[in-house]
């Protein structure tokens, strides 16, 4: 995200009175982790795409067993920004934006992008290749059959 459109951000958030709530002093409410600072400066998210995320994402509740606490996964899509009024202009570039806060809210662990991976994404030669080792294996198996039959006839 380049520098003006953080600033377009940043005024918005101003109008917006929702996310506006969780600032004081142009900073965010909730401490961050060093881990958290240390992942935003390297993936190149600030506080109000952090703030957008805590409203707008849908929440869901992840458990760890390491240290058997919970924390809250708030995931951010482009379809969650789509209807709002002052945010539908950034909902590609916010999509798969992913905050995760302690499950009481007193902290943000760590921020990333999230890019789901398809399994069935094949070009056209790699699913004929697919296709005709399978059709390969297939035979093979029948060959094997059909000798396992003859052999159990004698």
């Amino acid at each position: 995200m380049t520098l003006a459109d953080s600033q377009d951000l940043e005024k918005l958030i101003d109008v917006d009175g929702n996310i506006n709530a969780l600032f004081q002093e142009g900073k965010l409410i909730l401490p961050i982790t060093t881990h958290a600072k240390a992942r935003k400066k390297e993936r190149e998210i600030n506080d109000f795409m952090i703030a957008i995320a805590l409203y707008y994402g849908k929440k869901e509740t992840i458990t760890y067993q390491k240290h058997k606490g919970t924390a809250i996964k708030f995931k951010l899509s482009k379809n969650d920004l789509c209807n709002t009024v002052f945010f539908e202009k950034y909902s590609k570039k916010l999509d798969g934006l992913v905050v995760i806060a302690n499950s009481n809210h007193r902290s943000i662990i760590t921020t990333y992008f999230y890019k789901p991976i398809l399994n069935n994404e094949r070009t056209k030669s790699e699913d004929f290749y697919y296709r005709k080792i399978s059709n390969k294996k297939h035979k093979r198996i029948r060959i094997d059959f059909k000798t396992m039959e003859e052999l159990s006839e004698y």
